[in-house]
């Protein structure tokens, strides 16, 4: 009789059992990653209607959506002085104690500068007919804009900023 019985398991069969576990922990990853992606999305679009609501409200109680004319267009949160009274000052804080941020975002957007970021971009004198924003000139119109990560989100679509066609953005809505 052999007074040796094998115990415990080979090498090989550690080695499998890892790489096993390792290939089911990447692809949790990924899932991980997709599901955050897919919800940073769902709350910009929750974020964009809720703007646009409070965009409207303030056009049934003024009569013209916030900013300072036609053509204005710049991220919703700048707070630059020259560039006031703006949505960032006419909508806090009355319709909103404090005004939505991006998920993604690094912060309030560069004071008076024209910058390309995660924030939400707000234009007045634009419109947006679904596939192209446009500068109309009409003061009574406006549009709201943001940068969604997943190009299989409800909504995306490749689009320039009018402004100066240096940020991307790629969902928008607008009255």
């Amino acid at each position: 009789m052999n007074k040796f019985k094998k115990k415990g398991f080979t090498i090989i069969e550690l080695l499998v059992v890892i790489a096993i576990i390792g290939i089911l922990a990447s692809i949790l990853l990924v899932s991980i990653n997709s599901a955050r992606t897919k919800a940073r999305d769902a709350r910009r679009e929750a974020d964009l209607k809720n703007i646009q609501q409070a965009i409207d409200l303030f056009i049934r109680e003024k009569g013209v959506p916030p900013g300072t004319g036609a053509g204005w267009w710049a991220q919703l949160g700048n707070a630059c002085a020259a560039w006031q009274p703006g949505p960032y000052t006419q909508l806090q804080p009355e319709y909103f104690a404090k005004l939505p941020e991006d998920p993604s975002s690094s912060g309030a957007p560069p004071q008076c500068a024209a910058a390309d970021g995660y924030w939400y971009y707000y234009g007045r004198g634009y419109d947006w007919d679904g596939t192209t924003l446009s500068n109309t000139g009409d003061a009574t119109s406006y549009v709201i804009c943001s940068k969604l990560e997943s190009s299989s989100s409800y909504g995306y679509k490749t689009l320039t900023n009018p402004w100066s066609g240096a940020w991307t953005l790629n969902y928008c809505l607008g009255n």
